[in-house]
């Protein structure tokens, strides 16, 4: 969820090109089975994160197919995690998304949103719609994306619900 430019990704195969199809594997050129991503952290001092970490280890979690996504939870403190038990090995040991600096980026981005919402209630304006708002931006494929984006939908979708609860 951090941003990237040229200078600081590189291409990863989401099916490993070490799965031993050999140089003629039509998935190696596949862009279908490519994504930019980020250093994964390289040189930090918390550990490696996402493909740096993964190696050419399979995945059930797949960032193209939003099926996947669907079970992934965040916790305030910045945490990651699935009930899904492969999904939870992706999260936690393949990628170590709950390394530290991951974790302290999250976390800010969960206490900024919290801060939000209690100016909302401080000044009597109605959550539903702002989080409704936010979300349709977000969602917006022209709205250039922001870093942590999914740790902010998750959220606004889940005040969303608790507001839905309560009315």
């Amino acid at each position: 969820m951090r941003r990237i430019d040229l200078g600081s990704s590189h291409v990863e195969h989401i099916v490993p090109q070490a799965e031993g199809r050999g140089s003629d594997d039509p998935l190696s050129v596949d862009y279908g089975n490519m994504l930019a991503v980020c250093d994964g952290f390289k040189g930090d001092k918390n550990g490696l994160t996402c493909d740096r970490a993964r190696g050419n280890k399979h995945m059930t979690v797949n960032p193209l197919k939003p099926q996947t996504l669907v079970d992934i939870r965040y916790f305030r403190d910045g945490r990651i995690r699935s009930e899904r038990s492969e999904i939870k090995v992706d999260l936690t040991k393949t990628l170590n998304l709950n390394q530290g600096t991951l974790r302290k980026n999250r976390k800010a981005e969960i206490d900024e949103l919290g801060r939000y919402f209690k100016r909302l209630d401080e000044r009597g304006k109605s959550v539903p719609a702002h989080c409704k708002k936010q979300l349709d931006a977000l969602r917006s494929e022209t709205t250039k994306k922001s870093e942590y984006q999914g740790v902010r939908i998750y959220f606004l979708e889940k005040r969303l619900r608790a507001e839905s609860m309560r009315g």
